[in-house]
């Protein structure tokens, strides 16, 4: 929550008001809606990742390629 509240105020007025007082716990539905993003960002950048590991690697490309990106 409290990474939420510091990096995305405003993603966590808006899940604040969209879910209302109406549900038993407020801040751990948040707190799961907000991993479900993460997550989500984390498995495309890691794509982004293969892809791009995968093109080095079919273009025979060097160790000193692999740490510029």
């Amino acid at each position: 929550m409290s990474e939420m509240q510091e990096n995305l105020p405003f993603l966590y007025c808006l899940l604040s008001v969209l879910i209302g007082d109406r549900m038993g716990s407020k801040d751990a539905t948040i707190s799961l809606i907000y991993g479900i993003i993460m997550h989500s960002i984390n498995i495309q950048a890691s794509l982004v990742q293969r892809l791009w590991t995968t093109a080095l690697i079919k273009c025979h490309a060097d160790n000193r390629v692999c740490m510029l990106c």
